[in-house]
């Protein structure tokens, strides 16, 4: 019998033969417990995204079994098996020497719970990848010049997307938030999966028509058994759960922090990482700058149920676009802090007893002075000014 804390694997994404030369995307996935298969298949959906625009590059997919049908949903979702480890527990011990021996990494992505200071949960006996310990700050050298880490979960904004940007000098990108999935919508947008927060045939009466396709975010329609239809996003409301209430400072989106890095090198690897998500649009290095700008809008602002906020968030992208106010949040709940990208105005603090992080303890203060933020707007034109820097690296 597998137990929680056992039988982890080793997967490639649409390839069956290992390559230690090549350059490398790796997915780590932990155990989903609450959250089943969705923090698999939404590592899976950027997996298959990232072939699409690097089709020779390797993705590698380290996750765990979920249950005694897991192996064969991943198998349809293009995964191939190559190792198997049913006797040691998946935790930064053990996935740390298999990032280890990847020496051209261009992405590195977490999906799972996260908790501030502690890292992303692996399996469910508690164990994660400790972010902090200083033997996985060694990983630095396997990093390519356009590497990037993704960490989709919650609460990694506060301490680790800072700190392991430092430490491994690449972009880095956490949420300052609870996490949730989204699906695409028949409708053809992606919408909270939830059938409370779906949209509706009318008044009162959700539409629970979730694409069996997804026609948009590939350049060829991708089923969704097959993977590519699930992406994991920051809530649109300040954090009130397992760690503590933060409702008095958040962001709805995951915000990148380039602690080492200049200005337009942050900018283009963030552009890189967008390329790869899961979007409205299905990007590729020729993609039309105006795709890439609604993409950067999709991925920048909440799919609310009714679209109103969403097309709120959209003309205030663009009046940032066209050179107007930036001052704008889209949050719904608790005030959105002000950040730039080496550090945020606000103060944050979880007690510690006998050496452990107290759940419940985790408090926010916003610092921020000025009247509204700018927050949201400077990360889109972010994501934006990086495609033109990346359009003219490919030039030369």
């Amino acid at each position: 019998t597998i137990s929680s804390a056992q039988a982890y694997f080793v997967g490639l994404v649409q390839d069956t033969t290992l390559d230690l030369t090549k350059t490398t995307h790796i997915l780590v996935s932990g155990r989903g417990t609450d959250l089943g298969l969705l923090p698999q298949y939404s590592a899976i959906s950027i997996g298959q995204r990232i072939k699409a625009v690097n089709p020779t590059h390797q993705v590698i997919l380290l996750s765990v079994f979920e249950n005694a049908g897991n192996e064969i949903k991943l198998l349809n979702r293009g995964v191939t098996i190559i190792k198997r480890n049913e006797t040691v527990k998946f935790f930064t011990d053990s996935i740390l020497p298999e990032i280890s021996k990847f020496k051209k990494i261009e992405s590195l992505h977490f999906f799972g719970h996260n908790s501030p200071h502690m890292g992303s949960q692996t399996d469910g006996d508690g164990f994660r990848f400790d972010f902090l310990k200083p033997a996985v700050w060694t990983l630095k050298p396997n990093f390519t010049g356009n590497a990037f880490l993704f960490i989709h979960g919650c609460n990694a904004g506060w301490v680790i997307a800072p700190l392991i940007s430092e430490k491994w000098g690449i972009p880095v990108a956490g949420a300052f938030t609870g996490s949730r999935f989204e699906r695409i919508h028949d409708v053809g947008q992606f919408y909270v999966f939830d059938p409370l927060k779906a949209p509706e045939w009318a008044p009162g009466i959700p539409n629970l028509d979730w694409a069996k396709i997804n026609k948009i975010s590939f350049p060829n329609p991708v089923q969704c058994e097959q993977g590519g239809c699930f992406r994991m996003r920051p809530e649109n409301t300040g954090y009130n759960g397992h760690w503590g209430k933060m409702t008095s400072a958040g962001l709805g989106f995951y915000k990148f922090f380039c602690i080492n890095n200049s200005e337009s090198e942050c900018q283009r690897r963030m552009a890189l990482s967008l390329m790869y998500e899961l979007t409205t649009k299905p990007l590729n290095f020729n993609s039309p700058r105006q795709d890439f700008i609604e993409a950067a809008k999709d991925f920048i602002c909440p799919p609310s149920k009714n679209r109103q906020l969403t097309k709120e968030c959209y003309q205030a992208m663009e009046t940032a676009l066209q050179g107007g106010s930036r001052t704008y949040t889209s949050l719904l709940e608790g005030p959105a802090i002000q950040c730039n990208f080496k550090s945020c105005a606000v103060e944050f603090s979880c007690n510690k007893l006998g050496g452990i992080y107290q759940a419940g303890s985790c408090t926010a203060k916003n610092l921020n002075k000025a009247v509204g933020t700018t927050t949201q707007a400077d990360e889109f034109m972010a994501y934006v000014n990086g495609y033109d820097v990346l359009q003219q690296s490919l030039k030369k």
